[in-house]
């Protein structure tokens, strides 16, 4: 339909029309380690939340490769669309999918041979050796289809179907809840029950985007048309910033883990968990609204029309702007409701360490949406420097930096904002980016690329 067409219709609608099924898709897709947490936290304890954030830092390495090779590759196919080349479209994405489940191959090789080490380098304690093993073991048995599914769920965003992406992944959210319910709730299976669920569920996100190719009309055609490899490199590079982002999270991740185990212990991890669980809905949805910007922004780029390009930045601009005060809002009034969601009642005498560090994080849900768009949308307009320096403040240097420096003179408030602060200071440098970029650009966003 010419209303939604990406390169002509109006933009505040289609803008809506990617939106709402990119946020709903990302905020469901997020749910499985959420309601991992949620059934974890209800049926087994804090000593298993704790074991699958400690688990986490090794998954997120797991992501980040091919997470950056799908986002890269669809920001460029995008291009290609723009200029009306889809069959080169169809075969980077084609090409793509196989890099990424060979990718996906090697690491779980590797994760699997050297397990023991990985667990007690992740700062497990040895109470929490099993927990951890048995979680990341049962996930990686599924990551080669998940790997594979994250290239697919991109490409069907590209390939204009945005609700049979949102579609596939609230099937594969319900698949999550029923299998936690068996596995954890019936058959007392632990972290391990929560991996298996997890990882079946997601797996089954790329067989029905697989099979709604083949029952509906698609525009993309995979198809490879040449055998040269390039592309896929050079793509890859253009996501690099997402290679950040997931990398990134397993990085923090791991020094936020040290540090609260060694001031205070597997409860601190466990408050830390449930924060960290809280937040990811918020960021969910400045992704999932960035990322539905990206395509759009893409292909305007790539068929010369600069205008559309601002407006689109200017619409996910404001929506991250309304979200974040919502979620600020919610954060402040209700700290003890989120809490109560991940804890059993024999847990609730962490809630008050919860209730603190909420408060202390609240600002980040403010300032982490701007980021999160300016960092997608200089990917979207193959900026990939930009985007890599935006991201790595954000979310690696300026958060490891801070968790490790402020403790010494704030002692645990100073692990609490250590993520609000590293925020801010990112959105300084934001400001002045986007400031000078948009200065030199001139009738066309080529020439912003070039004078980069």
């Amino acid at each position: 339909m010419s209303h939604y067409d990406p390169l002509k219709g109006r933009p505040l609608s289609v803008y809506i029309r990617y939106a709402v099924p990119s946020v709903t898709g990302l905020v469901v897709f997020s749910s499985a380690q959420i309601i991992d947490a949620i059934f974890l936290g209800q049926f087994v304890g804090t000593h298993a939340l704790a074991a699958v954030n400690l688990a986490l830092p090794a998954i997120a390495f797991c992501w980040a490769l091919p997470v950056m090779c799908a986002v890269g590759s669809s920001a460029v196919a995008g291009t290609l669309i723009g200029k009306n080349n889809i069959s080169a479209a169809g075969d980077l994405c084609i090409k793509t999918l196989f890099v990424n489940g060979a990718l996906a191959i090697i690491l779980v090789i590797i994760v699997n041979a050297f397990q023991p080490w990985i667990v007690i380098a992740l700062g497990t304690p040895p109470d929490l050796y099993e927990l951890v093993g048995d979680y990341l073991r049962f996930y990686l048995y599924c990551f080669p289809a998940i790997a594979v599914s994250i290239c697919l769920y991109y490409y069907a965003i590209l390939d204009n179907r945005p609700i049979l992406s949102a579609t596939a992944i609230g099937v594969s959210a319900l698949i999550n809840i029923a299998l936690d319910a068996v596995l954890i709730v019936g058959l007392d299976m632990g972290t391990a029950g929560a991996a298996i669920a997890t990882g079946i569920a997601l797996s089954t996100l790329g067989v029905i985007i697989v099979v709604a190719r083949y029952w509906q009309q698609r525009r993309i055609p995979f198809r490879i048309i040449h055998w040269k490899w390039r592309t896929v490199i050079q793509a890859a590079y253009n996501g690099v910033s997402e290679l950040i982002n997931e990398s990134s999270v397993g990085i923090t991740t791991l020094i936020f883990n040290w540090v609260l185990v060694t001031r205070i212990g597997t409860m601190g991890v466990a408050a830390y968990a449930i924060v960290e669980y809280l937040a990811m809905v918020a960021l969910m949805v400045y992704f999932g609204c960035s990322e539905a910007m990206q395509p759009l922004v893409s292909k305007n780029m790539g068929a010369n029309q600069p205008q559309r390009v601002r407006q689109f930045l200017s619409i996910n601009l404001l929506t991250t702007l309304a979200i974040g005060m919502l979620a600020l809002t919610s954060v402040l009034l209700f700290p003890e409701t989120l809490s109560a969601i991940f804890l059993a009642e024999s847990d609730r005498h962490i809630t008050q360490f919860v209730h603190d560090y909420l408060l202390w994080y609240a600002p980040a849900l403010l300032l982490s949406g701007i980021n999160i768009c300016i960092s997608l949308f200089f990917t979207a307009i193959l900026l990939p420097r930009e985007s890599i320096l935006v991201a790595s403040l954000r979310s690696l240097i300026l958060p490891g930096l801070f968790v490790l420096i402020l403790p010494m003179w704030f002692a645990e408030i100073g692990i609490f904002v250590a993520i609000p602060i590293a925020e801010a200071c990112t959105l300084v440098v934001v400001a002045f980016l986007l400031i000078y970029l948009l200065q030199r650009t001139s009738s066309s966003l080529y020439a912003l690329r070039h004078t980069s």
